[in-house]
């Protein structure tokens, strides 16, 4: 039996591909799909408690970036730690009946893995090592298929793991349902 799909999208103090010592998470958002990639639960955006100090760590672009986008607020409002973030996931993959061997998805979702291995053990040691990651295979259309690739669904960019992870699965959406109506795929 295949198993469900959760998806992932985390919103850190810092960015590059490279963990530093100060990066943690400040935003979380999941969403369970099926193979079909239908939506069976959602689990809303989590802003973490994050401190004065940690904001003053943060490099220039991602706190603009973060200001501007409303999470660096809502962080700073929340009383959700890491611990607690940790729990909910588990709880909420739990509830879905996904309890080892998860199989994540999203864009660069192994930078999502990384902070959670860091920042959310319980949760990191549920997930298998396989993983969907869309940015791939954007990547391997843009090569492929450029036409395709230019034809996906655009971005709003608004860097919020709740905007983020539904861009991500219209995302691959669009390839899956392009490879299917040509032939490609068959389900």
């Amino acid at each position: 039996m295949i198993q469900d799909i959760a998806w992932i999208d985390i919103e850190t103090t810092s960015g590059g591909v490279y963990p530093t010592p100060d990066r943690r998470i400040v935003e979380f958002a999941s969403i369970i799909t099926d193979a079909e990639l239908n939506i069976i639960s959602e689990l809303e955006p989590i802003a973490v408690a994050l401190d004065d100090e940690s904001v003053a760590r943060m490099p220039e672009d991602v706190y603009a970036m973060l200001n501007h986008n409303g999470v660096l607020t809502r962080a700073q409002r929340s009383t959700t730690t890491l611990e607690d973030l940790d729990d909910i996931w588990v709880k909420f993959v739990n509830s879905m009946n996904m309890y080892d061997n998860i199989v994540v998805a999203g864009n660069s979702v192994h930078f999502d893995k990384e902070a959670m291995r860091k920042d959310m053990p319980e949760s990191y040691a549920r997930l298998d090592s396989r993983s969907i990651d869309v940015s791939s295979i954007s990547e391997v259309f843009s090569r492929w298929r450029p036409e395709v690739y230019r034809s996906r669904p655009r971005k709003v960019s608004a860097h919020t793991a709740g905007s983020d992870i539904h861009e991500s699965l219209e995302e691959l959406r669009f390839f899956k349902d392009f490879m299917v109506s040509n032939g490609m795929l068959a389900l």
